[in-house]
């Protein structure tokens, strides 16, 4: 997938990441079509911060959909496991 990688101040490259992975049980992965930047992130790519090369842009997800979790679990919970 596709991120907005900060590389130092005033330069920023789209590169290509791992997709997400499940780590834990109440995990879920979301498709994200759209996302915006902070003011946080303009004051990061103006070099007002002490932020090293290598942040991922972007962490206001305008969200698609939640990704059934049966496409990633072989167990089913019901919810008297909950």
């Amino acid at each position: 997938m596709k991120a907005l990688h900060y590389e130092g101040p005033f330069k920023v490259a789209v590169k290509d990441i791992p997709l997400p992975k499940l780590e834990h049980p109440d995990d879920v992965i979301i498709k994200v079509t759209t996302s915006a930047i902070c003011g946080s992130d303009l004051h990061m790519y103006q070099g007002r911060t002490a932020a090293q090369g290598g942040l991922v842009f972007g962490y206001v997800p305008f969200v698609s959909s939640i990704l059934p979790s049966a496409c990633f679990h072989t167990k089913t919970i019901t919810n008297s496991q909950h």
